[in-house]
């Protein structure tokens, strides 16, 4: 699978990033905030398969059970925090897996651990 994100912020120079390993992912800051804007243009470069998670109703369907709405909300917290301490030009529809995935990981466990959840 190799999908590709042709993408320019603001009149900045054109970026284009791959997806082309299973720890990558697109777009989860739809997840996270209330309005986001896709920065580009995905392209499949060959047969993939995709998983669409529609924002609104992820958040209809955590929201039904408190004890994990609120541990989504810890994690979802932490990710805004990080996602906003980005500067602007670096910001991308794709997370590269071999750059984030271990923080990520990281968000989970703070998140329970203010939960007072456990998690391995």
């Amino acid at each position: 699978m190799l999908l590709q994100d042709t993408s320019q912020i603001a009149g900045a120079v054109e970026c284009t990033e791959r997806v082309d390993r299973a720890e990558d992912w697109i777009a989860e800051p739809v997840l996270w905030t209330p309005k986001w804007v896709h920065l580009g243009t995905l392209t499949a470069k060959s047969e993939a398969d995709l998983v669409l998670i529609d924002g609104e109703q992820f958040g209809n369907i955590i929201g039904r059970s408190p004890h994990i709405s609120e541990l989504v909300g810890n994690y979802a917290r932490f990710f805004i925090n990080w996602m906003n301490n980005q500067p602007f030009e670096s910001l991308s529809d794709i997370s590269q897996g071999e750059d984030v995935s271990d923080m990520l990981r990281g968000f989970i466990k703070e998140a329970a651990i203010e939960k007072n959840d456990l998690v391995d």
